[in-house]
């Protein structure tokens, strides 16, 4: 490596450098147990080489729990901008001075853990997750969804947004994150109810079909549809007797041609209103 290379080398470390200090300074101060950073157990959680190891981790975020709060929605929001990305794809190239710049998705991927870890204990940032429904960057979107599914029924105030979210996108996929989403807090029945039944009505009708009609449902919306299907379901099955105004819309899907499909259906029949299972033949 030429001297003027290494100049600019050094600079663009420089610049990095100097980018994460300045991004830090404008930051909620990081919470630390036993001399580390919260970011640096989460770090160690994800790079953990078996379960066992991760144990140390684990307690150190539940120790520091609802206090690494504002920094778990931070991470959580992080968003690669086209200067960062150049950044770090020139730094990962050189060889001279061993430095990593994280991406976007593994500081995602950071604030994934630790809602994992706290799960219902983390409640107090549901308002902020609510916020990032909303966030041009599916990514981001997709990740507060999945920290308000890992939350659970302490999340039951974002049911409104989430049911917002999933009616206002054409992203199959995450039409389906907001049904799991739903699922997984299963509160706010008078509301979920009716959005899981939208999506019973998107499922390809029963019956023979064409050769373009195969083609489309193999290739085209209609699989990933039923990724919405199927969790939305299962959705109806975890609200119990609370969901029973599905059972009209359940009850012709009993002889669906997809099998996966009819079992999910003879499950969630019997969880929400047995005597309508009893009576539609199921033993």
């Amino acid at each position: 490596m030429g001297k003027k290379q290494r100049t600019v080398l050094i600079a663009l470390l420089a610049m990095a450098l100097g980018s994460l200090v300045w991004l830090a300074l404008g930051q909620p101060r990081e919470p630390i147990y036993k001399g580390k950073l919260l970011s640096a157990w989460l770090d160690e959680y994800n790079h953990a080489a078996l379960p066992i190891t991760r144990d140390p981790a684990k307690t150190a975020i539940l120790q520091i729990g609802t206090n690494g709060v504002p920094v778990l929605l931070r991470l959580a929001s992080t968003k690669d901008s086209v200067l960062w990305e150049k950044l770090r794809m020139l730094v990962a190239r050189q060889k001279l001075i061993p430095f990593h710049l994280r991406t976007a998705g593994e500081y995602r991927d950071m604030a994934l853990v630790g809602f994992e870890i706290l799960g219902p204990a983390a409640k107090p940032a549901v308002p902020g997750l609510i916020g990032l429904l909303k966030d041009q960057n599916w990514s981001v979107r997709g990740t507060a969804m999945y920290a308000l599914g890992r939350i659970g029924p302490e999340a039951a105030a974002a049911v409104p947004a989430l049911i917002e979210a999933g009616g206002n996108t054409n992203i199959y996929t995450e039409t389906w994150m907001v049904t799991m989403t739903l699922t997984n807090i299963h509160r706010e029945p008078s509301l979920v109810v009716p959005f899981f039944m939208e999506q019973l009505r998107k499922i390809p009708p029963p019956g023979p079909k064409s050769t373009e009609e195969l083609a489309m449902w193999r290739t085209g919306p209609a699989p990933r549809w039923f990724l919405a299907v199927d969790t939305s379901i299962v959705g109806l099955g975890r609200l119990g007797s609370q969901a029973r105004t599905a059972v009209p819309a359940l009850l012709p899907l009993l002889t669906y041609e997809d099998y996966r499909i009819r079992t999910l259906v003879t499950n969630t029949l019997e969880k929400i209103d047995p005597e309508a299972a009893a009576k539609a033949g199921i033993p």
